[in-house]
Parts: C-alpha cells; sequence; structure tokens
C-alpha cells in the first residue's frame, strides 16, 4: 500500500497502485529519482482579439502555434529552450515566438497587437533525450543496475527486472502532452487491467521507463572497448605520452565502474601494454611472413 505523507507524517493518501505523473517533481521522490528528465523551458504569449485575428476558428499550426479566442484572448507559443529552468516571462521569448509567426504568416504576424502589451506565461517541460515518454511499470532502480551489470561486458540477462508493487510512471511528455499522456493513460490500464495493450510491443519497448538504464551500462561497455582498442592499436604513441594514456585509462575507469572491478581492469592494462605492438609494425597492415 502507497500512502502520501504530510511533513509530520499524516497520511493524506493511500492507494494500492499510484501513477507518478508530476513531470520534473518525479526527481524529488526516491523510487524515480534515476529516470532521466531534463528541463525545458516554454513561454506563452497571451494577446487581445482584434477584427483580423477574431474571425480564426481553427488552432494554425507551423513550428509553433496560434489558438482561436477564448473571452477575447489568443494564445501563441511557443518557446523551446532545453536547460533553461528560468520561468520568469522575458521580452526575447514574446520576440521568439512572434518571430515565429512572421516565418510563415508574415501578413497575419502584421496584425498582432503590439509586444508591449502581451501578457504570458512560462513553465517547465520534462523532456526525455529521445524525445519519447517513459510509460509504465517502474523497476527498482539499485537491483536494476545489479542485476544486468553484465550488460557492460556485452552479456546476456535473462532474468526479468524486479517492479515496485502497484507503481507506474508516465512521465517526459515534453510539448507534446495533450497527444501522448491518453495514449500513455490506456497503456497503464491496459496492463492493470490485464487488457490486451493498444500499441505494438516494439512501441512499448521503446517508451519502457528502464530503457536509459539499459543504454548507461552498454554506454559503459562501449566506452570500455573504445580504450582496450586504443591501447592495443597505438604503436606510434611515444613511450612518455603511452604511459599518460594509461593513467588516464585506469583513473577514468576507476570513476564509472565499481570498485570490484579496477582489479580486473588493472589485469586488462598490463596486458594491453604487454601486447603493444612495435614501432616498427602496424597493426593495420597484415604482415607476410
Amino acid at each position: 500500500m502507497w500512502q502520501a505523507l504530510t511533513d509530520d507524517n499524516t497520511v493524506i493518501a493511500q492507494a494500492s497502485v499510484v501513477v507518478i505523473a508530476n513531470a520534473l517533481a518525479a526527481q524529488q521522490l526516491t523510487v524515480s529519482q534515476a529516470l532521466p528528465l531534463t528541463p525545458v523551458r516554454g513561454q506563452i504569449a497571451q494577446i487581445t482579439t482584434n477584427d483580423t485575428l477574431k474571425p480564426l476558428t481553427s488552432v494554425l499550426c507551423y513550428g509553433g502555434y496560434l489558438t482561436p479566442h477564448y473571452s477575447d484572448t489568443h494564445c501563441l507559443g511557443a518557446s523551446f529552450l532545453p536547460n533553461n529552468t528560468n520561468t520568469d516571462i522575458t521580452d526575447e521569448d514574446h520576440q521568439h515566438n512572434y518571430q515565429l509567426l512572421n516565418s510563415f504568416l508574415p501578413d497575419l504576424a502584421q496584425q498582432l497587437p503590439p509586444i508591449s502589451t502581451w501578457q504570458g506565461r512560462a513553465a517547465l517541460r520534462a523532456q526525455t533525450t529521445d524525445y519519447l515518454p517513459m510509460v509504465g511499470a517502474l523497476p527498482v532502480y539499485d537491483d536494476f543496475c545489479q542485476r544486468y551489470a553484465e550488460f557492460k561486458h556485452g552479456k546476456q540477462v535473462d532474468e526479468a527486472p524486479v517492479y515496485h508493487q502497484g507503481l507506474y510512471v508516465s512521465l517526459g511528455h515534453g510539448s507534446k502532452g495533450f497527444c501522448y499522456a491518453p495514449l500513455a493513460a490506456e497503456i497503464i490500464a491496459a496492463e492493470l487491467n490485464h487488457e490486451p495493450y493498444p500499441v505494438a510491443e516494439r512501441v512499448l519497448n521503446a517508451l519502457n521507463p528502464a530503457r536509459f538504464w539499459v543504454k548507461a551500462l552498454k554506454r559503459r561497455r562501449t566506452f570500455f572497448k573504445s580504450w582496450v582498442t586504443l591501447l592495443r592499436h597505438a604503436s606510434a604513441i611515444p613511450s612518455v605520452c603511452w604511459l599518460v594514456v594509461v593513467v588516464i585509462f585506469c583513473g577514468l575507469i576507476r570513476r564509472i565502474m565499481r570498485p570490484d572491478d579496477v582489479l580486473a581492469t588493472t589485469v586488462c592494462v598490463l596486458v594491453c601494454v604487454l601486447l603493444r605492438p612495435s614501432k616498427g609494425s602496424s597493426p593495420y597492415i597484415n604482415q607476410s611472413p
């Protein structure tokens, strides 16, 4: 049973199933703090309608957007600034939104009221690095990293991850929340009720919240292999420079790998040093006997 507590540990809500759908604030929760989410600033403008804009009955989309008026106010948007956490209204973003409209519909842009009269709102989106949301059951992060640690050595692990019981996420929708969120809700509802999923398995895999953890584990393998290749095929490197390369390699390995891997790494480096090609040979050319 999941519980929501106040600062004095008073229970304000409890449920057997919880969906974390609180955008960047998910990184403030222990169970989901390891999910990679990038803040993306966005600002919209609220502009008063006029005789030219008032007949607009459909949303105009052109990279930005301009809505029909509601209570005599149009919405013009929106800026997109990754890793910017400022939520103040800025003239720069108003200018950006104006120029975006002006690039595609210059005649209409000329009919907008002066920027000095615009109101606005700025907020932060939660974006993933691959621009797809994270949807579904959430594995236990520490167990996941230990269970699939062999990924960095290029090995397969035929085990299912351990999940937090009754815990799901719907995060990272970025600027497409109105499109993605309803489908994400259907996916989670289908899983909870043991119904057919509304999307193909490959889509489910693409939305899996743990996909970035898998990439991080495999990235360690790629990093390791790149350095081993450098060490093995570096016959043109002078001895002093070679020693520097080995020292840097060992230092970086100590930073990114578990302490119990250091001994194996050191042995690997020594082997690479021993197998270093002589100055007179090239590792890229097959020598005839």
